[in-house]
């Protein structure tokens, strides 16, 4: 049995041309892979454990990545803590939107954690007066959560 084989690299997703002979496509007893010129002869079984191993490898690699970015982005929090509890709301307000950016950009913007960057930020703009910017990031951060947990959830009523 022969296979055509190509590779999408950005997709990272391997595609196999199949013959259309019915006989060939039900033929089970090939269990190895070689490689004949741009022809490659592989067990079906094998095909299907190389892209979990793939797909778990760049799994790894995108998990990684996301974690050095919530670290960064817990990192940039605990700065904006320590400007608020100094009460310097003007230099917290930029270390919170690129909290709530990194948050958004990982974890998806319906993301629970988001809605608390979003009420963080909101806060910030509430103390400084600035009720216009405020107010939209506080709706946001409580139809996120009232989304994600229900309306009747504590965190929810918290936001109230």
């Amino acid at each position: 049995m022969r296979y055509n084989l190509k590779w999408f690299a950005a997709a990272s997703v391997l595609l196999i041309t199949l013959p259309t002979d019915a006989a060939v496509r039900g033929n089970s007893s090939v269990t190895k892979l070689s490689v004949v010129g741009e022809k490659v002869k592989i067990a079906p079984g094998e095909v299907r454990r190389q892209r979990r191993d793939e797909a778990l490898q760049l799994n790894q690699q995108f998990e990684l990545a996301q974690s050095a970015e919530l670290q960064e982005a817990e990192r940039l929090n605990e700065q904006v803590e320590q400007l608020y509890e100094q009460g310097k709301y003007t230099e917290a307000i930029p270390l919170a939107e690129k909290v709530l950016a990194i948050r958004e950009k990982v974890l998806g913007s319906e993301h629970p954690d988001v809605a608390t960057s979003l009420n963080n930020l909101a806060f910030l703009y509430f103390l400084q007066g600035n009720y216009i910017k405020a107010e939209p990031l506080y709706l946001r951060s409580l139809a996120i959560l009232e989304k994600v947990m229900g309306k009747e959830h504590h965190d929810v009523a918290l936001r109230l």
